[in-house]
Parts: C-alpha cells; sequence; structure tokens
C-alpha cells in the first residue's frame, strides 16, 4: 500500500532493485518442465511478518506460486547478487539509500508483484545460478515490512527447469523512458512483462483517484516536495505491479487484476547512477481499461 510516505519510500526502496513477504517450498522440476516452487506470505502478529525459505533451490526457468494468506498486501521480489553480497549490505546500498546509484554487485531482479490479502498470482521466469537476496520493501518508516522478518538470502544451483515461459495475453515493455502496453483488460491478466531498456525497470499499475484526471495526478506527481500538500490522486492501494528487471530481463505473471477505469502505468526506480526516479522522466502514462 503506497502513499504519499510510502511513494518516497518506493522511490528510495527501488532505486535500486527490490521486493516482498514469503513463505516458500521448492519442488523438484520433471524433464522440460520448470522448476515450481509455492510461497505463502503470512504475519505472525502485528509487527512481525514471516519468510519460509529454504537454504538452496534449483534453478533454471522456474514457476513461483505465490498466495498471500496474511492481512496486508505482499509481494515478492529476488534479487541476484555477486557471492558474498549479505542481506546487511545490500540493505545499506539499497534499500535505505536515497537517489544512489546501483551497486555493481547487483547483478539481476525479478519475483511477484504486489498482491492484497487473500490473492495468488503466478510468475514464470528463468533465474540463474548464484546467490539471492529476498526481500519485501513495502509499508512505511520503521514498519517497513524487510525490517520485521521480510529479508534474507537463498542459493540458486544449476539449470534444472526447463521449458518455455507461458503464453500471455497481454504484454508490457519498459524501456528508457517509456512503456509499450497492450492486451491489458478489465479482469484478470496474464501479462509478458519485458525490460527492453538499459537500466532496471518495474511497472505499477494503480488507477486514478475517483473525479481526477490524468494531467492532475501528473502534476501532483512532478510538484516539488515543498510544494506538496497531500497524496497524490492515485490509489496505490488498488495498484498491480511487476516486479523490477534488469535489463533484458523477462517474466510472465498471472492474475494482473483490473477494474475497468483510467490507471497510470509508472516506474519509481533511478538510472544505475542514481538521479531522480524514472517516472519523472516520461515513465508516467495513462492507461485506459475497459
Amino acid at each position: 500500500m503506497v502513499g504519499r510516505r510510502g511513494t518516497r519510500r518506493l522511490v528510495a526502496v527501488l532505486g535500486a532493485g527490490l521486493l516482498l513477504t514469503i513463505g516458500l517450498q521448492a519442488c523438484s522440476s520433471d524433464d522440460n518442465k520448470p522448476v515450481s516452487l509455492t510461497v505463502n506470505a503470512s504475519e505472525p502478529s502485528a509487527d512481525q511478518f514471516k519468510l519460509d525459505l529454504p537454504a538452496s533451490m534449483d534453478g533454471g526457468v522456474v514457476k513461483i506460486d505465490f498466495k498471500n494468506t496474511g492481512k496486508q498486501a505482499h509481494e515478492l521480489q529476488l534479487v541476484h547478487v555477486k557471492d558474498g553480497t549479505t542481506p546487511d549490505q545490500f540493505t545499506k546500498d539499497v534499500l535505505e539509500a536515497q537517489d544512489a546509484p546501483i551497486p555493481d554487485y547487483l547483478l539481476g531482479a525479478g519475483g511477484v508483484g504486489a498482491i492484497g490479502p487473500g490473492q495468488s498470482a503466478t510468475t514464470t521466469q528463468k533465474l540463474e545460478p548464484g546467490s539471492y537476496i529476498y526481500f519485501c520493501s513495502l509499508g512505511d518508516g520503521d514498519a517497513v515490512h524487510y525490517k520485521h522478518g521480510m529479508l534474507g538470502s537463498l542459493k540458486v544451483d544449476g539449470d534444472k527447469g526447463k521449458g518455455d515461459l507461458p503464453k500471455a495475453d497481454a504484454s508490457v515493455k519498459a524501456r528508457e523512458y517509456g512503456f509499450d502496453l497492450s492486451g491489458l483488460k478489465a479482469g484478470s491478466n496474464t501479462v509478458s512483462f519485458e525490460n527492453t531498456g538499459k537500466e532496471f525497470h518495474h511497472a505499477v499499475i494503480a488507477p486514478l483517484a475517483p473525479g481526477t484526471t490524468f494531467d492532475q495526478a501528473k502534476a501532483a506527481m512532478s510538484a516539488p516536495p515543498d510544494q506538496q500538500t497531500g497524496p497524490p490522486p492515485i490509489e496505490f492501494d488498488k495498484a498491480a505491479s511487476l516486479s523490477v528487471l534488469t535489463p533484458g530481463g523477462n517474466l510472465v505473471q498471472t492474475n494482473v487484476s483490473l477494474s475497468k477505469g483510467t490507471y497510470v502505468v509508472l516506474c519509481f526506480l533511478t538510472d544505475k547512477t542514481g538521479g531522480p526516479p524514472h517516472f519523472t522522466k516520461g515513465m508516467f502514462q495513462e492507461l485506459d481499461i475497459s
């Protein structure tokens, strides 16, 4: 859920990669089939979030079934890093850095975008062998989820998972600096998400507040901080999202649920060298869903 403070948190957090809440179980794959993982997001208490992740898992093409059994929105972000990179180091350099350059130890990214309580989604993508850090960046201030159990490390071994990504009925392609959108409709969408650019990108698809125009939302998001009088007229708590991808990355996510209405599609990430978020450079687009 992302209000004004949450938006600023996303700009800082997503400035280098990012997100999730989970419990995860890996299963062996058959020949020519993806590795299968079942991921459950849970909340043992009001200020604790549980991630049941294995120490290691098979790589290659991986199908992640993500189920949110908690009472808050959650997402999964997996970040591929150079061996020896610790969650504490990643937290300092990325999650708690503001508009900072993306560290060169960050090699790849993926996962499942945010879903609401009781919802589920499936992402299929290729995970290269190596060291990964998992986390959830949702929440504000000291309540941000990675500070309460949603942060850790994972080893991916080999390329046992095989096969092609599933067929999608909609497409989102991110580039510098804009989105190419096709096929998105009201209801449940299976979306192919691809980063065709040279920078890290993700996609947040959020409806406009009732009675608000796209130009009003753009003006609110573009205003300097000292001229902002309240949260932007965008319903981030009802947003669908597609996780961060490195240049050339792609995945397919099911159950991207959209209602009829006008949306904005935006990217909160910065360039690898730091600087302003991409939505200020053109990755802030209008989308009509019918």
